[in-house]
């Protein structure tokens, strides 16, 4: 500590005498730039104290209001593939073949199977995030043909599909949040590490055939059983929704699950449990890092949503901005007060230099010498 002193005192010395060899205007500009910085520092300081919190705010709104207006996209998206399964329900052709059902054979199954195929194909076709669609009935399975999902009948029913059709009564029923092969009990898809429809959004949708012609109305008996649409979407394709649309470093974005960070047996753990249901956002530990977590619920149709945004990169664009505000400032200041040292000490200077002139003149007897 001795030779710390010893050494902090000789360098006070050595800038010491550097600050006393300057001319004066140097020693005057160097004063002005220490009495501008010195107060700008700690105003830097004051104000990042006191205005970070109002740019976490900012930024967490700007945050919502993002995860928010992605969630209004998914509904419009989502409202579009239930009115074109709506548009099914009034159809003669639908109805026609469905009436039937109770009496076809093997190869009317086939037969239809394949027609239903393109029709089911054609009526979704603006539907770009529709991975597959297909009507079930606990006689055949039409438009699975594709082979994009593997079903069957059987693991339909023990998914548990089937009842959560008929209990909507006729309403779209949404189910999220499942891995598709142990939901449907498939072996194969369970000892796979991946595959692209592992987490789906599944849409259930039971269809009372129905036509109207010339006065004359017609729909599926009682005692004809009524098929369920399903139309699968994959949460995949649902994040080019939002790719990018968080504009902050490390941000995840789930719908329904992520098979890193969320995969499906934890994409709700119970600390975010009391979000379902409403919307908002709120600081969330993860892993001991802190996060902005932004959710949002869409209405009646029960999708939970969020977005994780690491804190520290939440506020590094603002924070970085207001210093870079700051510094510009600073810069300016300093400028302004060499400035001002300048013409202070060519103000003071002047006058000295001339009177010295003038006293040297007068030392030599030259009294025409003017007195500044």
């Amino acid at each position: 500590p001795g030779a710390i002193q010893k050494g902090a005192q000789k360098m006070f010395r050595k800038l010491t005498d550097l600050f006393y060899s300057m001319w004066f205007g140097q020693r005057l500009c160097i004063i002005l730039i220490l009495f501008a910085l010195i107060p700008m520092l700690l105003i830097q300081q004051i104000l990042m104290h006191f205005y970070e919190k109002h740019i976490v705010d900012s930024a967490s709104n700007s945050a919502y209001s993002i995860v928010n207006a992605n969630n209004n996209s998914l509904d419009m998206l989502l409202d579009n593939i239930e009115t074109a399964a709506q548009q099914m329900i009034d159809s003669q052709f639908y109805y026609d073949t469905f009436s039937e059902l109770n009496d076809f054979s093997v190869g009317d199954c086939l037969r239809y199977d394949r027609i239903l195929t393109q029709e089911l194909a054609k009526q979704f076709i603006y539907q770009e995030a529709v991975y597959d669609v297909y009507l079930y009935t606990s006689k055949w399975l039409f438009g699975v043909s594709t082979g994009l999902m593997p079903i069957t009948i059987d693991s339909f029913r023990k998914a548990g599909f089937e009842e959560l059709a008929r209990n909507a009564g006729g309403l779209s029923c949404w189910v999220t949040g499942y891995d598709y092969g142990e939901q449907t009990q498939n072996d194969y898809l369970v000892k796979k590490s991946s595959y692209d429809f592992r987490y789906p959004l599944t849409m259930l949708k039971e269809m009372q055939f129905q036509y109207t012609s010339q006065g004359y109305y017609q729909r599926l008996s009682e005692d004809t059983e009524k098929p369920i649409l399903v139309v699968q979407v994959l949460e995949k394709s649902l994040r080019n929704l939002y790719k990018d649309s968080v504009p902050y470093d490390g941000s995840l974005y789930v719908v329904s699950s992520d098979n890193d960070t969320f995969p499906v047996g934890t994409v709700l753990p119970e600390d975010l449990s009391p979000y379902l249901r409403t919307s908002g956002y709120v600081t969330y530990d993860l892993k001991g890092e802190k996060n902005l977590l932004c959710y949002d619920t869409l209405d009646g149709r029960g999708f939970f949503s969020f977005a994780l945004i690491p804190m520290k990169n939440l506020t590094q664009n603002a924070v970085w901005k207001m210093r870079q505000l700051l510094w510009i400032c600073a810069l300016v200041l300093i400028f302004l007060a060499a400035l001002v040292a300048f013409v202070l000490s060519r103000t003071i200077t002047r006058p000295i230099a001339a009177l010295t002139k003038t006293a040297i003149r007068v030392s030599k007897s030259d009294f025409s010498a003017n007195t500044p």
